[in-house]
């Protein structure tokens, strides 16, 4: 930037200076009318020298950051200087992002602002891909339930322990912290599950072909999830344990489907558990129509049927009894029945 002090037959002489600056020089007064601009300020927007040396600031900045720079001078004027990112316009309509860099500079006793502007674009670029990156990556963690480690023995003892990097995925630790704590993959696990867990090492230890177990850990972050383990052990020629490896599998969606179908099955098997049927010979008298039931006595059919099933009765009379019972009310009653 040129000095903080200088006059503006002075700071056309450094102008040649000025123009070697692959950054753009601006200089503006506080009503941001542009009084110089060096080569890589007006080549940069598609403008000629005088062109821009007869514009406003407002001219080179994008919709919407002409009230970043009326903020910003205020800001200046307590400061004495500001670096921000914005935006400008090119003479064509397309916008880039730049890095500002402004000072507060005195020219022949007059206030003017001074920026050094640099084209950001590709750092930009670069961010947003690098932003796409990690975006990526987290979506391919997220996905991942597997990860593998390995252990090496000597003299029948696990001496060196290694996690693959997708053991963050599942367990939300890094392999640098379990290479840090040697008890950190006991620790992990559900206090009700360290002796399963503990009793099959001891088992790999002693040589012995295992099956794969399941067991709940508790992630870094505090959540509780189920995993499947599987180990492979590998001997050398005379039959001695020389390491196993493991794959470790986030199983807790499976999990929860079991559980669900378990619950349902309950459900559906105390379901059945209420429902009462009838099958069978019943006896039943040929006189009166009580029925036997399995305690031997004589009910109303009504009410062994009614705890035998989810049958209910409701009581009424039919004509022929009617008639039989009632005969003074049978033919205001049932009378008409019988045309």
């Amino acid at each position: 930037m040129p000095s903080s002090s200088l006059t503006l037959d002075s700071l056309h002489k450094q102008s040649a200076i000025l123009d070697l600056s692959a950054d753009s020089i601006i200089i503006h007064d506080l009503d941001g009318n542009i009084i110089f601009a060096n080569k890589s300020a007006y080549e940069s927007r598609g403008y000629l020298k005088e062109e821009m040396s007869c514009m406003k600031l407002s001219n080179v900045l994008a919709p919407g950051q002409t009230e970043l720079s009326t903020q910003g001078i205020a800001e200046i004027f307590e400061k004495g200087e500001l670096r921000f990112e914005s935006a400008h316009l090119r003479k064509d309509g397309s916008v880039f992002p730049v890095e500002t860099h402004v000072k507060l500079i005195e020219i022949e006793g007059n206030k003017y602002c001074c920026s050094a502007i640099r084209d950001i674009t590709k750092r930009k670029r670069a961010e947003e891909a690098l932003l796409q990156s990690e975006a990526r990556y987290r979506r391919i963690t997220e996905e991942l339930t597997d990860y593998q480690y390995t252990v090496r023995i000597e003299y029948g003892r696990a001496v060196e322990t290694k996690h693959s990097p997708a053991c963050a995925a599942v367990t939300g630790y890094t392999a640098e912290e379990f290479a840090a704590d040697p008890y950190l993959w006991i620790r992990m696990v559900v206090p009700e599950d360290r002796e399963l867990t503990i009793n099959r090492v001891e088992q790999i230890l002693e040589g012995n072909d295992i099956l794969p177990i399941e067991h709940r850990i508790i992630r870094k972050d505090g959540i509780l999830r189920w995993v499947s383990d599987n180990i492979i052990l590998y001997r050398d020629t005379s039959g001695i344990l020389l390491s196993y490896d493991g794959v470790v599998k986030d199983i807790t969606e499976r999990k929860r489907a079991e559980e669900e179908r378990d619950k349902l099955i309950v459900e559906l098997q105390e379901a059945l558990a209420n429902v009462m049927h009838l099958s069978g010979l019943l006896p039943i008298c040929a006189s009166c129509k009580k029925i036997r039931n399995d305690e031997g006595f004589w009910e109303q059919v009504e009410t062994y049927i009614s705890e035998h099933s989810e049958a209910l009765f409701s009581h009424a009379i039919c004509p022929e009894c009617g008639k039989k019972l009632y005969p003074e009310y049978y033919h205001d009653v049932w009378g008409k029945e019988d045309t």
